[in-house]
């Protein structure tokens, strides 16, 4: 039988880190929760959050842990718990410790991030919102950070979007300037039906996620 941090280590579904303890509660609405306390391996402790190497310590960790939200386990909505730190990198400056499970800046799980990403390249906003339990602004904010996890080789300018796929025309889009879109508009005629479908789709995403 696998331990109770071996469990929680497995709905994070993240490596280099370390589940050191865990908590079920509800809250006063009578949601159900799961807060992981983790913390990265003793070799990633100290990675910058951009490029990812190891860096001296700025600052101790903070009084007050902090809180990401992850993907939910069965209608349970997962936490996790660490008490951060800053470190000094010389090509980036004074930045939190990066931690495994999130993307810089975020307050949500790599996972959880990812799976409302994708959700919105086929689901309507609103849809995603209430599956997610996010509100709209969270849905794009989700969608920005995990666009380059989901399309690695996305388009540098809007020029680039014009003869790709409808899905990867999609999500360029989803990060470019407004003034790219009105470009696009423009050259419309250019596609075919599907991609012109997907960029109407994402034109409008592109106006709740900003």
């Amino acid at each position: 039988m696998v331990s109770v941090n071996t469990l929680c280590k497995n709905i994070l579904n993240v490596k280099n880190t370390v589940v050191e303890d865990s908590c079920f509660y509800s809250d006063p609405d009578g949601v159900k929760h799961i807060r992981i306390k983790a913390r990265p391996n003793k070799w990633h402790g100290n990675d910058c959050p951009f490029c990812h190497k190891p860096c001296p310590v700025y600052d101790r960790h903070s009084r007050c842990p902090r809180t990401w939200r992850g993907l939910d386990a069965g209608g349970i909505l997962v936490e996790v718990e660490y008490q951060t730190h800053r470190i000094r990198c010389p090509e980036h400056g004074v930045y939190v410790a990066d931690v495994p499970w999130d993307y810089p800046c975020s307050g949500f799980t790599k996972e959880f991030d990812l799976t409302v990403a994708w959700l919105a390249t086929y689901l309507p906003g609103s849809t995603v919102s209430e599956y997610m339990r996010v509100d709209w602004q969270t849905v794009g904010n989700c969608v920005n950070r995990a666009l380059n996890d989901l399309e690695p080789e996305q388009a540098a300018t809007a020029t680039a979007l014009v003869g790709k796929n409808a899905m990867s025309g999609f999500l360029a889009l989803m990060n470019a300037a407004p003034a790219d879109i009105t470009w696009l508009i423009s050259r419309l005629w250019k596609m075919n039906i599907t991609t012109i479908f997907f960029l109407v789709m994402a034109i409008n995403v592109s106006a709740w996620s900003r």
